[in-house]
């Protein structure tokens, strides 16, 4: 499965969207293709660009995280209106799906920090950050869309799983 999704009906357009930190970088062929494309112009596989923790082969090919196991325990104590997994098309186009006709989101896009293979991919690709944002994760593995009471206690428990979450906007 590439992508969990929720029923669109009934949310509530306050309601927050708290996002997952992605331990992959690429999750699809596509934007491996293009990553590998734009980066291996300037490095070798077996380089080390400056601000990555592992060589370009390493951070290119770090497996998948299975959030099964996070969305398993957070759907049973927390209310949860959506969940959509970040893959090919980026952060809105994933979540949109998961709204209803006449809703969309409201995005604060300074709110996480975007890791640096992304950087390289926008600066050494001459990539314009709208679609670098329609394109690749951007470091954003998940996304939880929850009512405004249940945010403080769903970043919580993403946190208490090890994982980095943060609050990047609503629903509108």
């Amino acid at each position: 499965v590439t992508r969990l999704v929720a029923a669109a009906t009934g949310r509530d357009p306050a309601d927050p969207a708290c996002i997952i930190r992605a331990h992959a970088v690429l999750a699809n062929m596509m934007m491996f293709g293009l990553a590998r494309r734009v980066l291996l112009e300037d490095y070798m596989l077996d380089d080390q660009p400056e601000g990555l923790p592992h060589t370009l082969a390493d951070e290119l090919l770090r497996i998948h995280t299975n959030y099964y196991p996070l969305i398993s325990r957070v759907t049973v104590q927390a209310k949860v209106n959506g969940i959509s997994h970040i893959t090919g098309g980026g952060l809105e186009k994933n979540t949109m799906r998961l709204l209803a006709p006449g809703l969309g989101l409201e995005i604060d896009h300074q709110a996480w920090e975007i890791p640096t293979i992304f950087e390289l991919i926008e600066k050494r690709g001459g990539v314009p950050v709208e679609d670098m944002r329609q394109t690749f994760n951007l470091g954003i593995g998940l996304v939880f869309v929850v009512p405004p009471a249940e945010a403080a206690q769903t970043l919580s428990l993403v946190k208490q799983q090890g994982f980095g979450a943060w609050d990047i906007g609503t629903v509108v």
